[in-house]
């Protein structure tokens, strides 16, 4: 029997969100292809999929989003005796702490690595001290990395300002998403008009600032908040602050989010800094018209004014008129959606990305296999 290339997958966290749902993705995608094998830092949503899958999962502890020198070092060698026992041809880390411990136990078993950041932790509106700190030891990792996949040109434009690595390392690959069969009806009347933000409760998310916009809305409408995380009560606090309870409502980590797309007509993101956001890919998928902030990737997958709208980062206002705008006219919702369900149809289906991982892949063991 001929022996499959072996793919080691790594990423820090578990929990729902835009790179674990992407990691999951390319599993599923990857796994008749080639022999693979997961290392996760913990227990959670990710390791149910892969698992189910049918793919090795290998949990390591150590393995965490903090930096902690002790416990990275112990991430370091639990990951380098991975490597030596499973043996891989590539490895393939995701995000930030996942793609050091990858790069760095490579390096050491001379395997070769390609890096997913999904997002520069030294990205504009990031906090200064990451952006200080990170680009020295981007570049340090740069020099131990085959390939950077970036899943924005955004993501792409930045390393390149910034020389954290070649730009010759550097491809843009954007994420891309299945397709599922739950539709929503933007243009529908609403009782009241439902809008939906699915999103970790973390600082980039910025969901005081959504919360505060909403709260100067004088028209009706729903709030849906999907999600978890450290910020979560702050939002829970402030909304009862601002007497918004009935108006404003926070559902947890779903696994139902296509249905939940669905029952609404409106999609919000008021992030800080994104690299290529999944959730807005799932949103013009179900064919949502969507207000987001003009950062990162957004811009890339948001066409202003023809899928949804987008506004400056930071800026309640104009949040808030966009929202006004889209709540008062079904029709401009109705017609949004619908162009946002072709956009998603033609740049950001599955496959696509899919192809070029694969063609990437490919290039990198083939040029190993020669050598």
């Amino acid at each position: 029997m001929i022996r499959r290339n072996r793919i080691l997958i790594a990423i820090t966290r578990a929990e729902r969100g835009g790179a674990p749902k992407h990691v999951v993705d390319l599993i599923i995608g990857l796994r008749e292809k080639y022999e693979l094998c997961l290392a996760i830092g913990e227990e959670g949503y990710v390791v149910d999929e892969v698992r189910k899958a049918g793919v090795p999962v290998h949990i390591i502890p150590s393995l965490q989003r903090n930096i902690s020198p002790l416990k990275d070092l112990r991430a370091i060698y639990s990951f380098s005796k991975l490597v030596k026992s499973f043996q891989p041809d590539l490895i393939h880390g995701h995000t930030f702490k996942a793609g050091m411990v990858s790069r760095l136990a490579g390096a050491l078993n001379r395997v070769p690595v390609v890096y997913t950041p999904h997002g520069w932790s030294f990205m504009d509106r990031a906090p200064k001290v990451w952006q200080i700190a990170a680009p020295p030891i981007e570049w340090f990792l740069g020099l131990l990395t085959r390939k950077v996949i970036c899943v924005s040109e955004d993501e792409y434009n930045l390393a390149v300002k910034r020389g954290v690595i070649s730009a010759t390392k550097l491809t843009v690959i954007h994420n891309g998403i299945g397709d599922d069969p739950h539709r929503a009806r933007p243009g529908a009347h609403g009782d009241p008009t439902q809008i939906i933000m699915v999103a970790r409760f973390a600082p980039p998310k910025a969901y005081g600032l959504l919360i505060r916009t909403v709260a100067g809305l004088e028209i009706p409408f729903k709030l849906l908040l999907v999600g978890e995380g450290p910020l979560e009560q702050e939002a829970k606090n402030l909304v009862l602050q601002l007497g918004l309870s009935d108006r404003v409502h926070f559902l947890g980590t779903r696994a139902d989010i296509p249905q939940l797309l669905a029952q609404s007509h409106i999609m919000v993101l008021s992030t800080n800094w994104e690299g290529l956001p999944i959730i807005l890919l799932e949103g013009m998928r179900a064919g949502l018209p969507i207000v987001a902030t003009d950062v990162g990737g957004n811009r890339e997958v948001i066409r202003d004014g023809e899928t949804g709208l987008l506004v400056p980062a930071g800026s309640i206002e104009a949040l808030r008129s966009a929202l006004h705008k889209l709540i008062v006219s079904p029709p401009l919702r109705e017609a949004m959606g619908k162009a946002g369900r072709l956009r998603y149809e033609k740049h950001f289906m599955l496959e696509r990305q899919m192809q070029k991982t694969i063609a990437l892949y490919e290039s990198i063991l083939n040029n190993e296999s020669s050598k």
